[in-house]
């Protein structure tokens, strides 16, 4: 448990070298990554059976990490983690490259044994080398040097998302593990007879997430841009019409039956429910994210297969855990996500961005990173990346989780400010009669009840009967 904490501590303690004041660290980001990659292609341009040619490249990280007031322990101590697996690569050439190549003291050293020295020390060198950037340079940075140097966005994308869930999957085994010895105190790691289990539990939490990153990125327009002939303005006069709605699961169990509502043009409904009710489901039907029967409408669209993309601009979608929808670098990139798949220009994303986060009041969050913001700073950043795209309506699921009462304050004042017709699924009774003035009640996928906050919410044997606790008057 503990080693895996430290290794939560290692990716934040790189980022915090990364914000010293050297001489290394004040050199344009561009040119040091120009650096990095023509240090890492002459490498790669040695001789493979050449390991004293390799001697003059280490005089870069012998200069370097000092200049930077880096220990050399951070970079080569990291750099030995990729042993093993190169190892297990290069293990071939020994074994089918058996030309003698010189004899050393009576040992002979094969021309195998040489190349596969000199893969260990490229590769050393070259994890070094990349290390020093990421360590000297903000992350933010090298993503934008990356854009400058015309890297497919697609590529760009996907080194944001890796560094950003390699923490968040850590997490997730440390929380694993932390629960494992709690019921185990002598094991300092799982039994042997448990590590399949354990590590099979720990992938699919992994690949859940995953699923529900990808429907976020596909709420904020991703996979379809959106034409600037259908692109729309931000408008508050918009109403969600849901009829005779209904979900099955691939197994035909019913997950939402028969479901029908109206939210009116800038109003504000609650929808309640025990676990399992399907809340979350119906909001993501509504996204078009999963298939469903029956009519959704959002303004003048109805939802239909061509129009899904325009669909999905004009309800933006509120996931419970903001981890789903912060998986960019920075907070600036992750607002910036849905505008550029709405196909803006650089200039109008970034007036877009810095709106959205005036409007919150979280403009010291722009260029930070999700990694150590607090759940209140995630909640407001995730709300920025919805309000990012200009949505009419919007759907909220579980909004106020993961939420100390400040922040929960913080959120209510919030939402009370915005004008947008608004759908909020949540178990947070006291948060809707605050928030909402209407209330929808859910049960077994169906509308169980629906009227005021007033008087549904205080009703104590409706409540009940709807597996839901009512308020108590004071």
């Amino acid at each position: 448990m503990a080693d895996m904490r430290s290794k939560l501590n290692e990716i934040y303690s790189l980022e915090q070298l990364s914000s010293k004041n050297t001489v290394i660290h004040r050199i344009h980001p561009l040119m040091k990554m120009i650096v990095t990659i023509l240090y890492i292609v002459l490498l790669l341009m040695m001789n493979r059976y050449n390991l004293f040619g390799l001697a003059l490249f280490l005089f870069y990280p012998m200069i370097v990490i000092p200049l930077a007031e880096i220990p050399y322990k951070v970079i080569f101590g990291r750099t030995l983690v990729t042993i093993p697996f190169v190892a297990f690569a290069g293990i071939s050439n020994i074994i089918f490259d058996r030309d003698r190549v010189v004899l050393i003291s009576g040992v002979v050293i094969t021309a195998g044994a040489l190349s596969f020295c000199v893969l260990i020390v490229r590769t050393i060198l070259s994890v070094s080398a990349v290390l020093i950037l990421v360590a000297t340079t903000k992350f933010q940075d090298i993503t934008r040097q990356l854009r400058v140097l015309h890297v497919p966005t697609f590529f760009i994308h996907l080194i944001e998302m890796i560094y950003r869930y390699v923490s968040v999957l850590l997490e997730e085994a440390f929380t694993m593990m932390t629960a494992y010895r709690l019921r185990n105190p002598r094991l300092k790691y799982p039994h042997i007879k448990h590590m399949g289990i354990f590590v099979g539990h720990l992938f699919l939490r992994s690949m859940d997430r995953a699923e529900r990153i990808y429907s976020a990125m596909k709420c904020r327009g991703y996979g379809g841009k959106i034409t600037k002939k259908k692109l729309m303005e931000e408008r508050f006069d918009t109403m969600l019409k849901i009829e005779n709605l209904t979900v099955k699961y691939p197994d035909n169990t019913i997950a939402v039956n028969d479901f029908s509502i109206s939210v009116e043009n800038g109003e504000k409904v609650a929808l309640v429910g025990a676990n399992g009710a399907g809340k979350s489901t119906l909001m993501l039907a509504i996204e078009g994210i999963l298939e469903s029967t029956g009519k959704i409408q959002v303004g003048d669209l109805v939802l239909t297969k061509d129009n899904i993309v325009e669909i999905r601009q004009k309800a933006g979608m509120l996931f419970q855990n903001p981890d789903d929808q912060l998986f960019m670098g920075t907070i600036y990139d992750d607002i910036a996500f849905g505008p550029r798949n709405m196909g803006m220009d650089e200039e109008s994303v970034r007036y877009r961005v810095e709106d959205r986060l005036r409007l919150l009041g979280i403009e010291h969050l722009r260029d930070k990173t999700a990694l150590k913001m607090s759940g209140g700073e995630k909640r407001m950043a995730a709300l920025a990346t919805v309000l990012a795209v200009k949505p009419s309506v919007m759907l909220l699921d579980e909004p106020t989780a993961f939420l100390d009462p400040q922040a929960r304050r913080k959120l209510i004042n919030v939402l009370n400010s915005l004008p947008h017709t608004m759908l909020i699924a949540t178990h947070d009774l006291a948060f809707a009669k605050e928030v909402c003035k209407w209330v929808v009640v859910m049960k077994n996928g169906a509308v169980f009840a629906q009227g005021s906050c007033e008087k549904v919410l205080f009703d104590e044997m409706l409540m009940e009967n709807g597996g839901l606790e009512a308020i108590q008057r004071e």
